[in-house]
C-alpha cells in the first residue's frame, strides 16, 4: 500500500505521534511519498526506516498512492486539497491542532486508523469542491 504524507510544521510534542505514523505506515509496506518541504522539516526529527519518495506536485503522486494523509489542522487540509485536485485520492486528515472539523481523525488515534485503512474498514465520503472565478 503506497501512501502519501503532506504536513507542515507541528509541536514537538507531537514528534512521538508522526514518529508512530511513520512506522506503521513502514511495517504495514508499500512506498512512503512525502511532500518535499514537510520532509526536509522532518528531516533530524523523526527517524525513517527506509528513505520516503519526495514529491512537490500532483503529477508525482497521481498514479502513485493509495491515500494521502494530512497531518495538521483544517488549514493544511484544504492546501492537500488543492494539491490532490481531481485525481481521486482519498484523503485522511489528521488533525494535530486543537479542534478539527475537517480533519476527523485525532493523533491519539493515528494507529487504530491505519489498522482500520490496511483491513479494509473503512468508507470514502465524497465531497465536492467548487471553484469560483470573479472580477
Amino acid at each position: 500500500m503506497n501512501v502519501g504524507l503532506y504536513g507542515k510544521l507541528f509541536s514537538q510534542e507531537d514528534t512521538f505521534y508522526i514518529q508512530g505514523l511513520i512506522d506503521k505506515l513502514e511495517i504495514a509496506g508499500g512506498e512512503v511519498f512525502i511532500y518535499e518541504p514537510f520532509y526536509n522539516y522532518l528531516l533530524g526529527k523523526v527517524h525513517f526506516g527506509h528513505p520516503p519518495v519526495p514529491f512537490t506536485k500532483q503529477s508525482e503522486i497521481r498514479d502513485s498512492i493509495e491515500f494521502l494523509f494530512s497531518i495538521g489542522g483544517d488549514g493544511t487540509l484544504l492546501d492537500t486539497i488543492t494539491l490532490v485536485g481531481n485525481t481521486g485520492i482519498p484523503i485522511i486528515g489528521i488533525n494535530m491542532g486543537r479542534l478539527g472539523f475537517l480533519s476527523s481523525i485525532s493523533k491519539e488515534e493515528i494507529i487504530p486508523a491505519i489498522d482500520e485503512l490496511i483491513s479494509h474498514r473503512y468508507s470514502i465520503d465524497q465531497r465536492t469542491l467548487l471553484r469560483l472565478e470573479t472580477e
